[in-house]
């Protein structure tokens, strides 16, 4: 399971103890493993971002209008990534349908980048992995 923790403008993320990235919700992209990643954004309403790596995509997260949720895309796969409930608006689970598969969950609801758990498939890569917590932070710093 990976962990982050830290501010808006630095949040570390460790995986095993290892760090993996550090992430700004100001950066429009991030490094993992050495490797550059990219994200674009497009669209007013159902935003639409790209995890992208050499101009290619990689990860597409589209959010439903009007609500934080998005369906997130890899390939073929498709899962959904909303909140779990409105009474704690920055935990939120990755849905294979109606299966809940994975989490992103702060453990304060005060301080959410003090301490958070990320607990994804390992089908989803590491890249997108951090691309999910990377959309959150950017999301949640615009509260």
């Amino acid at each position: 399971m990976m962990k982050a923790s830290g501010t808006d403008s630095a949040l570390e993320l460790t995986l095993y103890g290892k760090p993996v990235a550090v992430l700004d919700h100001a950066e429009l992209g991030f490094t993992v493993d050495g490797q550059a990643y990219i994200v674009q954004h497009s669209g007013f309403f159902g935003l639409l971002y790209e995890l992208q790596r050499d101009g290619l995509t990689l990860v597409s997260a589209k959010q439903s209008p009007f609500l934080l949720q998005f369906t997130v895309t890899l390939g073929e796969r498709a899962w959904m990534l909303k909140m779990l409930s409105f009474t704690h608006q920055k935990r939120f689970g990755l849905f294979d349908g109606d299966t809940q598969v994975g989490s992103i969950m702060p453990s304060s609801r005060m301080h959410y980048t003090r301490d958070i758990a990320i607990d994804l498939p390992e089908e989803l890569p590491l890249a997108g992995q951090v691309f999910l917590m990377w959309l959150l932070l950017w999301k949640w710093s615009d509260d």
